[in-house]
């Protein structure tokens, strides 16, 4: 019986986004699934390859992977990018091997890279596989051959993130939230780009004339990237300073009813997932190719209203569970229906609180597309079946290339518009603000 031998290319070390320490072992799980359930006809081996190898220990690496003789190489982690371990891969590769790229929300960030990646590898087999549909659309534009995209969302592990009544209940107890409350909960980084003010200022819009308002938490850690893609860099604080002003100054009605909680540690945020009643984000994150919290608050039973932006339009397969806010490009900005987003707070919080059956038919609707069973079959057919030759990527990715090393600090910046997007900015992030259909 012949055997496909896939070498999976990851660093062993802990990646340095949180995210990306929940998402590259919910990956690795799929495929070690896809093995296990093989029948001997697939083989795995891990080769490590992370930021700190020197050149010498990278070296050995290659050479130990390249021994091995894989049919399929897989680059499963953000980073560090592939750019270094295949600059020495590519010579000793065998000539029929194929190339698996799971891609996340970073790829804009390294065009050049990525440049370098295709001139080494042309006329090759390569797939990439994108976590949501519109990041799909994204980065087939960069493709001389689209079909090299794939899509397979982010697998999420459902023994962790699933609803359940008891733990609901004791969860709300143990946070002091009454049975009536209605909880809108945000949980993620806090920036700029995640317009958390924005957020907390439509929460305040909806309910600063309510006799009884419902509670708005909020979690995470303060980034202090600002805007890189404008030029617009934070001090050391800057950001945090302004969402602790804004709360200083909530309205009396309020000032009880917005509670900023700092960071969460994972089974903190699995008591936070099953005690909130809607998950709420304005995201407008360059990279916000996926979105592993509103999914999880999902899996566990929660609603969401999140910005029809990047990888949340994938959340709306059902718009009585995940309501969307229409995002625009207008005058070279991005901007939302920021009144479409009062008025849901408002219309959820009247709604009242769903009932425990509607929670697990939210987990369920959700654990169909996006579990790591789910996940497995998806990579399964993807690695199995499909095979794709790359023909380079396109003189869009030139282009946006030339932007990045011309102006490193602000690529995507409008020359006369102060921070505001340029028309090329437009162009390349049109799939992440185009309306998600129905």
């Amino acid at each position: 019986m012949s055997k496909t031998k896939i070498a999976i290319v990851v660093a062993t070390n802990p990646s340095i986004w949180q995210s990306c320490r929940i998402i590259t072992p919910n990956i690795d799980k799929c495929y070690r699934h896809i093995r296990d359930q093989s029948k001997g006809s697939i083989e795995l081996e891990y080769f490590n390859y992370h930021n700190d190898q020197s050149e010498l220990e990278l070296l050995d690496e290659v050479k130990r992977t390249a021994a091995w003789s894989p049919d399929i190489v897989v680059f499963m982690d953000h980073q560090p990018h592939p750019l270094a371990f295949l600059n020495h891969f590519k010579d000793l590769a065998k000539t029929s091997v194929r190339y698996v790229f799971h891609v996340y929300g970073d790829f804009t960030l390294f065009t050049t890279d990525w440049l370098s990646v295709g001139h080494m590898i042309p006329n090759s087999k390569c797939q990439f596989i994108a976590a949501s549909n519109k990041q799909v659309e994204l980065i087939s534009s960069f493709m001389e051959n689209p079909d090299n995209v794939f899509y397979c969302p982010f697998p999420v592990d459902t023994d962790r993130f699933y609803f359940d009544s008891k733990l609901r209940k004791q969860a709300r107890k143990d946070l002091g939230i009454k049975d009536d409350e209605h909880v809108f909960l945000y949980t993620g980084r806090l920036s700029p780009q995640k317009r958390t003010v924005d957020l907390i200022r439509g929460f305040v819009s909806a309910f600063k004339d309510s006799k009884k308002p419902p509670l708005l938490i909020f979690a995470g850690g303060f980034d202090h990237l600002g805007v890189p893609y404008l030029g617009q860099y934070l001090s050391s604080n800057e950001y945090q300073s302004s969402v602790y002003q804004l709360l200083s100054n909530l309205p009396a009605n309020l000032k009880q009813r917005v509670h900023y909680i700092g960071s969460l540690d994972p089974e903190e945020l699995v008591s936070y997932y099953m005690a909130g009643d809607t998950f709420i984000s304005l995201s407008l994150h360059n990279d916000e190719d996926y979105g592993m919290s509103p999914i999880e608050s999902l899996l566990c039973g929660s609603k969401a209203i999140l910005t029809d932006w990047a990888g949340y339009g994938s959340f709306a397969i059902d718009r009585d569970y995940c309501e969307l806010v229409p995002v625009h490009f207008s005058n070279h900005r991005l901007t939302y229906d920021l009144p479409l987003f009062i008025d849901l707070l408002k219309r959820n919080e009247q709604a009242g609180i769903h009932s425990d059956e509607t929670r697990k038919q939210i987990h369920d609707v959700y654990a169909e597309k996006f579990s790591i069973q789910a996940g497995c079959k998806i990579i399964e057919d993807i690695i199995l079946k499909g095979n794709c030759d790359f023909k380079g990527f396109s003189n869009k990715l030139m282009t946006m290339s030339a932007l990045f090393k011309s102006n490193p600090y602000s690529p995507f910046g409008h020359s006369r518009l102060p921070l505001a997007y340029n028309s090329f900015y437009e162009d390349i992030y049109a799939p992440y603000f185009r309306p998600t259909q129905k």
